[in-house]
């Protein structure tokens, strides 16, 4: 179910959008990265979101270890100024 809610972005806030390959990238040993690992990575990200981009793709390929995914790969970070 799709909840319609309006939310106001402060100066400096970010909104970091992904696809469900980022959450169900995974790994033999690993599992899957899930939501908690993204969440986590995300909240540990420095800013401005082209270093935010990096870490948490550093993260990502970190956790994956070189396993091909089987679904793509995509965020998109914004930043209100």
């Amino acid at each position: 179910e799709l909840i319609d809610e309006t939310i106001a972005l402060e100066p400096g806030d970010v909104v970091v959008l992904y696809t469900d390959g980022v959450t169900e990238a995974w790994h033999p040993t690993n599992g899957d990265y899930g939501i908690e690992r993204l969440t986590a990575a995300v909240a540990a990200a420095p800013s401005p979101a082209a270093e935010i981009l990096v870490q948490l793709e550093e993260e990502l390929n970190a956790f994956t270890d070189g396993e091909e995914q089987q679904d793509d790969v995509t965020f998109l970070i914004l930043t209100r100024k």
